[in-house]
């Protein structure tokens, strides 16, 4: 839904107008592609930590010591890295882009845009 909003946004000369704002966050279908972006996302994240589980499992040694794979642990802290850089990157954008008014202009595209 965020790709009608910016097709829109530069045919009217970057510009949203309020009954654009409304069609692309009030009217129902627009949010299924929101919904199933967060659907995919959580099955993907559930998969990955059920996996990781089951790969500790199969790894750890029968003497009962427990030996830390440095690739994984890297691999964690980099996915850790990037999801707080995301975060940031929308608090940023959020804070300190210029208002353009009240759901009109360029705001109506953080309605979607921060999703992706």
């Amino acid at each position: 839904s965020f790709g009608p909003s910016l097709v829109r946004f530069i045919k009217q000369d970057y510009w949203l107008t309020l009954q654009d704002h409304n069609y692309s966050y009030l009217w129902p279908p627009a949010q299924i592609a929101d919904f199933t972006l967060g659907v995919v996302t959580a099955s993907l994240a559930l998969r990955q930590a059920n996996k990781e589980d089951a790969l500790a499992e199969y790894e750890a040694p029968s003497n009962g010591a427990h030996l830390e794979d440095r690739d994984r642990i890297k691999n964690h802290v980099l996915r850790g890295r990037m999801a707080d850089l995301s975060v940031l990157v929308v608090f940023l954008l959020v804070i300190f882009a210029p208002s353009s008014g009240f759901r009109i202009g360029w705001e109506p595209l953080f309605d979607h845009g921060v999703s992706i």
